[in-house]
């Protein structure tokens, strides 16, 4: 079955947003029924070299970054190394998890752990965008962890009772995935992601965007009052540190389109099984309410937005939004359409 969607009208939904938002360049990829039927950049990557967007640019796709984490996490399961049901304390020998034997890798996938966010792996943000204005002892990985333990004296919730969106809990996951799987976070996603999906155009540091053979990278861009004018300005992007796990991957749209479909073919991609059925059912399982969404009850799953059929959105919906300051982005998947729409911007309009 072929699916057409009317460009023109598209192209101009897009462009007057863009208009009324001052935004630089967006790029967009929609897949639907086993291909592609819409791809475009509009705008600008890089505004002073006049370089235009394009669905093949390399964008920040912030939280999304999440999702990859927890296919992670699902993937050493499936190889026996962890599960998702066994205590963090049994990973990470260090308070607030030690104390607290009963928060699991479930509890952290899903931002249930009842760990307020002590920001601990946000220093990278201040370094980007110049802005010292909050410093904390949290650099290497000690010092990481000993700031997140000072967060036991504020836990008030048992795990599971509450949703609290915590990314530090995401980087704790990566040093277990670490541990598990022997090599570092970045190196197992791209063996076991990244390539058998064929995102070529994905990477998670900074030596990967200046090392681009296409030099199709965006420039990241944040806005502030020159003379009472509201401007768009150049801006470092963050990325590397903490980030990988929590929002630190930078991808096109084009090869987001490959994740999505393998999601939409439960964990299937071009003939290879990536990850079970029944993992993928475990990834878009609905855990706790959130605020995340647009219908009448969303739900957290693990590095997921589900939102039931309801008037707002006639069909579950699975989504994402991830926003890095210099770039914000969103991924919507319709199962029941066989319906995948991604999106991303080089600023926060």
């Amino acid at each position: 079955m072929t699916t057409s969607i009317n460009t023109d009208i598209a192209d101009n939904i897009i462009r007057t947003q863009m208009r009324k938002r001052n935004t630089p360049g967006v790029a967009i990829s929609v897949f639907k029924n086993g291909q592609t039927i819409y791809s475009k950049g509009f705008g600008s990557r890089n505004l002073k070299q006049f370089q235009p967007m394009d669905a093949d640019t390399l964008m920040g796709v912030g939280s999304i970054s999440k999702s990859f984490t927890a296919f992670a996490v699902m993937k050493l399961q499936e190889m026996g190394k962890l599960s998702i049901d066994d205590s963090v304390a049994q990973y990470l020998k260090v308070e607030p998890f030690l104390s607290r034997p009963e928060i699991t890798l479930k509890h952290l996938l899903s931002h249930r752990s009842g760990i307020p966010s002590l920001d601990a792996g946000m220093l990278g943000f201040h370094y980007a965008f110049d802005d010292f204005s909050n410093i904390y002892p949290a650099t290497s990985r000690a010092d990481f962890l000993a700031h997140l333990a000072d967060a036991s004296e504020f836990i008030v919730f048992k795990p599971g009772e509450r949703f609290f969106y915590n990314n530090d809990m995401y980087s704790c996951l990566s040093f277990i995935i670490e541990q598990q799987a022997g090599m570092s976070f970045t190196q197992f996603v791209q063996q076991e992601i990244l390539d058998p999906l064929a995102m070529t155009r994905a990477v998670y540091t900074q030596q990967g965007l200046d090392e681009d053979p296409d030099n199709n990278v965006m420039t990241g861009y944040r806005f502030s009052s020159d003379s009472g004018k509201r401007a768009a300005k150049e801006s470092d992007l963050p990325i590397g540190g903490y980030f990988p796990p929590r929002g630190g991957l930078y991808a096109s749209m084009n090869s987001m389109l490959n994740y999505a479909q393998c999601l939409l073919n439960r964990g299937e991609y071009n003939g290879v099984q990536l990850l079970s059925p029944a993992s993928v059912d475990s990834l878009i399982t609905g855990l706790i309410s959130t605020p995340y969404g647009e219908g009448n009850d969303p739900q957290y799953a693990l590095g997921w937005c589900i939102e039931s059929p309801s008037e707002q959105t006639p069909y579950t919906v699975i989504q994402h939004a991830g926003g890095m300051g210099t770039s914000q982005s969103f991924l919507l998947l319709v199962p029941e359409l066989q319906l995948a729409v991604v999106a991303a911007e080089n600023a926060s309009t």
